[in-house]
């Protein structure tokens, strides 16, 4: 089943985090959301209940995803051009460009955003449990 929700949900499969927070404040973050496509979905051969996404992801200088975690689900960061910062949890801040990848545990809290002048192009690569949201809000 292809996915029809907005960017910023597509963006790191934040499924609850703009919706869920309502108001001035959560309209003003989704108009100021990175733009996705999926661009893969798949189940897991052998891996029951598991699943694989695949979205490109671009944000625009000063975009910025709002604090989420996947619950028990793996994400990786492919970076295609310009710069993306990713922080967890526990302050580690990871730089991500052209041609760097990094992992983002399960259940750890994260934020991205592009801190530079120019777009920054990712690629995400999520595996999940079929049973599990995508993402939940995380309060820092």
């Amino acid at each position: 089943m292809k996915r029809n929700i907005n960017n910023l949900i597509l963006a790191c499969g934040l499924v609850a985090g703009i919706g869920a927070m309502g108001g001035p404040a959560a309209q003003a973050q989704a108009q100021n959301a990175p733009t996705a496509k999926q661009i893969f979905q798949s189940d897991l051969k052998g891996v029951t209940g598991q699943e694989a996404l695949v979205f490109a992801v671009d944000f625009a200088p000063g975009q910025v995803l709002p604090w989420h975690v996947h619950p028990g689900g793996h994400e990786l960061v492919y970076g295609l051009e310009g710069t993306l910062v990713i922080e967890d949890q526990n302050a580690k801040k990871v730089t991500v460009k052209a041609g760097d990848v990094t992992h983002v545990d399960p259940d750890v809290g994260h934020t991205a955003r592009n801190e530079g002048t120019a777009a920054a192009k990712v690629l995400v690569i999520r595996v999940k449990d079929k049973a599990k949201p995508i993402a939940s809000p995380f309060q820092r």
